[in-house]
């Protein structure tokens, strides 16, 4: 970023994001080989900036009006908050409002699809945001409304580079979490497993690299400065 200093602060949100995403990839690691609680403030805190840094509205930078930058910045802005919202769900389970402020941050997220044209990027990021509001909804024991959620964030006909790997490791988180819904529903372990299955298989799928990773992955931004000027 200093070889390639900006008129706006979304090179420095890209940074941030992914920075967060690293952070919170590292304390995983430490949660899975060493069996400890390991806090996401960390992660939380360079969400938190990067999404401060995401608004390039009324900057005067010829760049800043780009189309593409301005979905960029849009697009960058939901999967910000949609971390937020994962790491406040999953890992502020003391907060008394833990829930209420998971569901803003993931809500806020879902919006930016309803506000930006699609026709640039496309869905980009969609099916994080989708799961992500369907597992609130699901701790908030709102279940029809988590499954109808959860089908649309497994619905790879409704999105454009739907076998790219890192919308795959989307959509698989999407399936693990689907079936964590209905394993908790009366008579619906049949569905659970069969959607066990189908996230086996697309995690089979994926490059060797890459199987087994977190759906955390997949809302890695990969840029250059370069595409933002």
């Amino acid at each position: 970023l200093e070889r390639h200093p900006t008129n706006h602060s979304l090179p420095q949100a890209a940074v941030l994001s992914n920075g967060g995403v690293a952070e919170a990839v590292y304390n995983i690691f430490l949660e899975e080989t060493n069996d400890v609680s390991v806090p996401m403030d960390a992660a939380l805190k360079a969400w938190f900036q990067g999404l401060q840094k995401t608004g390039i509205e009324g900057n005067n930078s010829s760049s800043s009006s780009h189309p593409q930058v301005l979905a960029a910045s849009k697009y960058l802005e939901a999967g910000i908050q949609a971390n937020l919202a994962w790491g406040v769900l999953n890992y502020e389970q003391d907060r008394s409002d833990r829930l209420i402020k998971a569901s803003d941050y993931a809500k806020k997220a879902l919006a930016v699809y309803d506000t930006t044209d699609d026709t640039v990027l496309g869905k980009e990021g969609l099916p994080r945001v989708l799961s992500i509001v369907a597992s609130c909804y699901h701790q908030a024991d709102s279940a029809v409304t988590a499954e109808g959620l959860f089908q649309s964030a497994i619905d790879r006909n409704s999105l454009a580079g739907a076998n790219s790997t890192l919308t795959l490791l989307q959509i698989r988180e999407a399936y693990l979490e689907y079936a964590k819904l209905c394993s908790q529903w009366e008579k619906r372990e049949g569905d659970a497993k069969k959607l066990t299955e189908e996230a086996n298989a697309i995690n089979e799928s994926l490059p060797p690299n890459w199987q087994g990773k977190s759906g955390l992955y997949g809302s890695l931004w990969f840029w250059t400065p370069g595409e933002m000027l």
